[in-house]
C-alpha cells in the first residue's frame, strides 16, 4: 500500500473501528458494524481487507476502497504525470487500486484523457486496446461527478473479446499465444487480468450479453490449424442475476457451436456485487476458493431440480434438504437403506467401479426429489419496533414464470405455522402455493433467518429540514 494512502486508511480505520493498538503487526479487536463484537482485525502493513472473526457467526469482511472510496479517487494528484512517466496515475491506479503487478501487464495499457462536456470536467483515463480503432477506458479520477458512467467505449466490439496481447494463453499453461486447457470468459477486462495473475488464461466478453462468436470462431480457426484441442470455456461472469443469466445462456450456445462448456459463479452474499478482480484483492482466488466458484458455477448450469439435488448431496453429503430451482422450492431426500442396498448390487455387478462412481450410481436410484413450494420466497430483512413490540420479516417472492416480483411480509406466527403460511403467501402473490409440511418449513425458517439483516424502526412525528 502505498505510503500515504497507508497513513490516511490505518487513521481511519482507528477512528471507525476502535482497534487496540497494533501487537505483531495486527489491528485486533476492532468493533464489528455487522454484529457489534469487538472481533475486527486486520494486517497493520497491509490493511485491505477488514474481518471479522467470529467466522461461523458473522464472517464479515470489507475491503478499504468500499469503506473510504474517496482516499483512492484521485490518482493524478497523487500521481501527476511526468516526461519519465506519462503513465504514473495509470499505474497508481492499476498497482495500489486494482492490486496489480505492473510487470505483468506492461505495454498493455496507456494513460489517456476524458473530458464530459456537460459537466465541463475531465479526468485521466486507464485504455485498453481492442483491436483497430476500437478501445475501452476506465475513468480514474473521481468517476462519481460523471453519474454512472465510468467508463467509456469506441468503437463496435459485438462478438469479439479483448484479450492479453500476448496471447490467451496462460503464463504457465501455454506458451505466449498458445492454447491452453481452459479458457475462463469474464466481463471486464480487470477482472480478466486478475485471473491472469492466477495462471489463469483468461479474456473479457465486455458486458454480459455480448457472446463473442468471432473471437471464438477464430480461436477454433486456431487450434484446428495448430493440430491441438479446444480448451474448454468457463463462462465467469457476474455473479448478479443478470450475469448468472447469461452466463447460463452463453453456456449452452457455446456447447451448442462444439465447445466444451462450463461455469463458475462467485456467491453473492452482501449488498454489493463482487467480481474477479475483488476475489483477487481479497485473496481468495485459491485452488480451494476455485473450486466452490466451479461448484456453484455447476449448480448454475443443471438442467433439472434432481440433477441440482444430486450434485449438492455428493458435496455435502446431507440425507435431507431444501434447495431452489427455477424459481421453485425442492426437497431432496436420500432413502439411506435403499442407498447403501444399491451400493452393494452395484458393487457386486461392476467390482472395477471407483468409489466416487459407484456412490454416484448407486443414489440415482435411491433418492426422491419433490416440490414443496411453486415459488421463491428470499429473505429481505427484519423489522422490529421495540416500543410498540410488533415485528415483521420481509421476503421477495419469484416465480418461475414472466410474473414480476412481489415484496411482503410475514409475522413471527405466519412464518412458523404451517397453515398460517400457506394462506399468507397464497394472499401475497397470486397462484403461489406452498405444499410443504411442518418439517419442511421449520428446516427453511432456520435457513430464512440466521443472521438476516436487522432494522430498527424510529417513532417520530413533525418536521425535519
Amino acid at each position: 500500500m502505498q505510503a500515504d494512502i497507508h497513513r490516511e486508511v490505518l487513521s481511519n480505520l482507528n477512528r471507525d473501528f476502535e482497534f487496540k493498538p497494533a501487537a505483531k503487526g495486527w489491528l485486533r479487536q476492532g468493533k464489528c458494524p455487522s454484529c457489534s463484537k469487538k472481533e475486527l482485525y486486520t494486517n497493520e502493513e497491509h490493511p485491505w481487507v477488514i474481518r471479522c472473526g467470529r467466522l461461523d457467526k458473522c464472517g464479515a469482511e470489507f475491503h478499504v476502497k468500499e469503506l473510504y472510496p474517496e482516499i483512492f479517487e484521485s490518482w493524478s494528484e497523487r500521481h501527476p504525470p511526468t516526461p519519465q512517466n506519462p503513465n504514473a496515475a495509470a499505474d497508481a491506479y492499476l498497482q495500489y487500486g486494482r492490486g496489480f503487478d505492473l510487470a505483468k501487464i506492461k505495454g498493455w495499457y496507456t494513460q489517456e484523457s476524458y473530458f464530459d462536456r456537460e459537466s465541463k470536467e475531465g479526468s485521466a483515463t486507464v485504455r485498453f486496446a481492442l483491436g483497430g480503432a476500437v478501445w475501452w477506458e476506465r475513468i480514474i479520477d473521481k468517476p462519481g461527478r460523471f453519474g454512472k458512467r465510468k467508463a467509456t467505449f469506441r468503437g463496435e466490439y459485438g462478438g469479439t473479446w479483448w484479450q492479453p496481447p500476448t496471447g490467451i494463453g496462460a503464463p504457465k499453461e501455454a506458451p505466449s499465444g498458445g492454447t491452453p486447457k481452459e479458457l475462463w470468459i469474464v466481463e471486464g477486462i480487470f477482472d480478466a487480468i486478475a485471473l491472469l495473475h492466477h495462471n489463469l488464461a483468461a479474456v473479457a466478453a465486455l458486458s454480459c450479453n455480448n457472446y463473442p462468436a468471432l473471437s471464438l470462431k477464430g480461436l477454433a480457426e486456431q487450434c484446428a490449424a495448430a493440430g491441438t484441442d479446444r480448451p474448454t470455456l468457463v463462462w465467469a461472469l457476474d455473479g448478479d442475476d443478470a450475469g448468472r443469466r447469461f452466463a447460463r445462456k452463453h453456456c449452452e450456445q457455446s456447447r451448442k457451436d462444439g465447445w466444451s462448456a462450463i461455469a463458475a459463479v462467485i456467491p453473492q452474499t452482501g449488498r454489493g456485487k463482487l467480481d474477479w478482480n475483488d476475489m483477487h484483492q481479497r485473496g481468495r482466488l485459491t485452488q480451494e476458493a476455485l473450486k466452490e466458484y466451479r461448484y456453484e458455477g455447476s449448480l448454475l448450469m443443471a438442467s433439472s431440480a434432481s440433477e441440482k439435488g444430486n450434485l449438492m448431496y455428493s458435496r455435502h453429503g446431507w440425507a435431507t434438504f431444501p434447495f431452489d430451482f427455477d424459481n421453485r422450492i425442492w426437497w431432496w431426500k436420500t432413502d439411506l437403506d435403499a442407498f447403501a442396498k444399491a451400493q452393494d448390487k452395484l458393487s457386486e455387478e461392476n467390482p472395477k467401479l471407483g468409489k466416487e462412481e459407484l456412490r454416484a450410481e448407486a443414489i440415482k436410484s435411491s433418492h426422491t426429489v419433490s416440490e414443496i413450494c411453486n415459488c421463491r420466497p428470499e429473505p429481505l430483512y427484519y423489522l422490529k419496533n421495540e416500543v410498540t413490540d410488533e415485528a415483521w420479516y420481509y421476503f421477495r417472492v419469484d416465480f418461475p414464470h414472466d410474473g414480476a416480483s412481489v415484496k411482503t411480509a410475514f409475522t413471527a406466527g405466519q412464518l412458523s405455522a404451517t397453515a398460517e403460511f400457506k394462506k399468507r403467501l397464497l394472499h401475497a402473490g397470486a397462484g403461489a402455493i406452498w405444499s410443504g409440511n411442518a418439517g419442511h418449513l421449520d428446516r427453511l425458517l432456520s435457513r430464512w433467518t440466521f443472521n438476516i439483516k436487522k432494522v430498527e424502526t424510529v417513532d417520530f412525528i413533525g418536521y425535519s429540514i
